[in-house]
């Protein structure tokens, strides 16, 4: 592993990583950018305690004009979007995310189950001491992953239940799968903590694996019985090239021709189909996107294409907190230093306070020859 002294923090991307992703030789995993063939990490992103929503601030923004699909998914506010990164991220701006989801659940729907909601308490409480813990043996002892492993447990298994349900609820669906997400970033913390590192990682990948299988449930709930109605001439083009995105995502392939067709010959059936047609026209949009947007009384009724696209928009969160997932397991690969404590330490300084940083290699990138 290179020198720490050839670390540098930015408040913007350099020239040559930028060029690298707009020509792909480079490209964004969450909270890393990796080289395209070699898959090994040569920027590191962090958010401050604000979340990568901000367009205005100068390192979101080139990340934004770099990459073409995904940008959306960078802008999303920040409660239902994972930290960019493991480094960098207070335990209490964590926790507030957490209050955060769960009065929006309780929002939702009055039952979520006070036990669920105890559980999820008791163990977050846990590993918050433990995070915030100078006291090694207590650190070492602490039951909070055991803890977190329960919470995680139980609101998965509401989650299987409410997809299970008529009417499909699933924007409450969605609060519980991320909410589950965050658990897993959270105990992923508590290993670092004692600098588990092969520990964590290990949990990482396992927990990728788990929660694809999590976002293809609820993204086939999502884009309905009749997917075909994506490529309807009413929706924007971006929006059609975007749902092809998200195809090609839930079956993992890339995007080649015969890809795009295989997709376009499977949808084909829907087409002329009636009954597809009436999920634009008819009431059962209506009912299987009722909930998608939670809506004032007050505020106006939503037209069936943006209730569409606003399905689009959740599909590819959960993309990127997949992604992001991803990009915690090779920041925790490709961690410079030999403590994750140092690491976290890297940006501790005043004037990257509060805002989003990118930490890279000058020598990785004079040998990508980018530059």
């Amino acid at each position: 592993s290179l020198s720490m002294s050839t670390l540098n923090v930015a408040l913007e991307l350099p020239q040559p990583i930028l060029l690298g992703l707009q020509s792909g030789s480079l490209k964004r995993v969450g909270g890393v950018i990796v080289d395209s063939s070699t898959n090994q990490v040569v920027t590191w992103l962090r958010d401050g305690a604000s979340d990568f929503a901000d367009q205005s601030n100068p390192l979101v923004n080139s990340l934004m004009s770099a990459s073409k699909f995904g940008a959306l998914r960078m802008l999303t506010p920040g409660m239902m979007v994972l930290n960019v990164a493991l480094a960098g991220m207070a335990s209490s701006a964590l926790t507030s995310r957490f209050s955060q989801i769960s009065s929006q659940l309780a929002e939702l729907k009055s039952e979520f189950e006070a036990d669920r909601k105890v559980r999820l308490e008791v163990a977050l409480q846990a590993a918050t001491d433990v995070l915030g813990s100078t006291n090694p043996s207590f650190v070492h002892s602490s039951n909070a992953p055991y803890l977190l492993l329960d919470a995680k447990k139980h609101i998965l298994r509401e989650f299987e239940q409410v997809l299970s349900n008529q009417p499909l609820e699933l924007d409450y669906a969605q609060h519980l799968l991320v909410l589950a997400m965050n658990i897993v970033t959270l105990r992923t913390r508590c290993y670092l903590k004692v600098d588990d590192q092969q520990l964590a990682r290990e949990y990482l990948r396992q927990q990728v694996t788990e929660f694809k299988k999590y976002s293809h449930k609820f993204i086939d709930a999502l884009l309905g019985t009749y997917p075909a109605i994506y490529l309807h001439s009413k929706l924007a083009d971006e929006a059609v090239e975007r749902f092809l995105d998200i195809q090609l995502w839930l079956r993992d392939i890339d995007k080649s021709l015969p890809n795009m067709l295989s997709i376009l010959h499977e949808l084909r059936k829907d087409f002329w189909n009636t009954q597809a047609d009436d999920v634009f026209d008819g009431s059962q949009l209506h009912q299987r996107v009722q909930k998608l947007l939670r809506r004032k009384e007050h505020e106006p009724e939503v037209s069936p294409v943006e209730k569409l696209e606003s399905a689009l928009i959740q599909a590819e969160l959960l993309i990127e907190n997949l992604d992001r997932m991803r990009g915690f397991e090779l920041e925790i690969r490709s961690m410079r230093l030999s403590t994750f404590e140092e690491w976290q330490n890297l940006t501790d300084k005043p004037e990257y306070a509060n805002q989003p940083v990118a930490i890279y290699d000058k020598e990785h990138i004079q040998r990508l020859g980018i530059s």
